[in-house]
């Protein structure tokens, strides 16, 4: 069986190098275990002002998280808010004219003079 090179020239069988142009496979029972400390190699390479930026970031997160969920239920809590607010909107409006009326009528009172009662001697 003839062999070729990349640019398609023929080559001699017996300059032909087989095992070369593979790479060597191994069995798995041979590859090193990976540990646990590949995992932790990553951390080992970081200085400390990099470790202390990413958990300032973490803790920001955390942080705006929370927040959106507290907006998102007190949110959810006004809603029903605005609708008892119009509803005592309502009875208020009649309160305050109601009471507007009692100062008038009390005012025209004040203003108009009251007869004397007779005195019994």
């Amino acid at each position: 069986m003839p062999f070729f090179d990349k640019k398609g020239n023929m080559i001699d069988a017996d300059k032909v190098n087989l095992d070369g142009d593979f790479p060597k496979l191994e069995d798995l029972d041979e590859l090193p275990k990976i540990k646990g400390k590949k995992l932790f190699s990553l951390m080992g390479k970081m200085s400390s002002t990099s470790m202390v930026l990413a958990s300032v970031v973490v803790a920001l997160l955390i942080v705006v998280v929370v927040l959106a969920l507290k907006i998102n239920s007190l949110s959810k809590e006004v809603t029903p808010l605005s609708k008892e607010n119009k509803q005592l909107e309502t009875p208020q409006t009649k309160y305050d004219k109601l009471e507007a009326r009692v100062r008038k009528l009390e005012e025209a009172a004040k203003r108009k003079p009251r007869p004397v009662a007779a005195s019994k001697k």
